[in-house]
């Protein structure tokens, strides 16, 4: 599973583009533990979507979830990761709360430092559901 697979088509928009729609029931189901044997590969797809989200965020534009669609996607990763046994303290809950989080970092001027927060609460994560999802091929 990939993070693409976490999207509906969502038509196409008034530009004529397509939009893509977060599947909010597999996010549910990753969260509530309603999907067994692929959940080491959603949990997985989320964190790097997360990462994705994170990172356009803080360096400039260009995330693909909204505030709403964040939050729950942070909330299912983190019970997923409970769940698996896959440490992960995220300090905020959506893009505002990351905002506030990276200001009281010091990283409000530096794209390189945001980058390191992302880097260093999601990394370890994707690292670990990556080995756990080799593991069961």
């Amino acid at each position: 599973m990939t993070p693409d697979d976490l999207f509906d088509d969502g038509g196409i928009d008034a530009w004529g583009l397509r939009e893509r729609k977060l599947n909010l029931e597999l996010v549910d189901a990753i969260r509530t533990d309603t999907q067994t044997a692929s959940s080491d590969a959603t949990a997985l797809a989320l964190a790097e979507q997360i990462h994705s989200d994170l990172m356009a965020y803080g360096t400039g534009g260009g995330e693909e979830l909204t505030e709403v669609e964040m939050k729950l996607a942070i909330r299912a990763l983190t019970a997923a990761c409970e769940r698996l046994g896959v440490p992960l303290r995220v300090r905020f809950r959506d893009y505002t709360s990351f905002r506030t989080y990276w200001t009281r970092e010091g990283a409000s001027g530096s794209w390189h430092a945001r980058r390191v927060i992302v880097s260093n609460l999601l990394d370890p994560v994707i690292d670990a559901l990556t080995a756990r999802s080799q593991n069961l091929m």
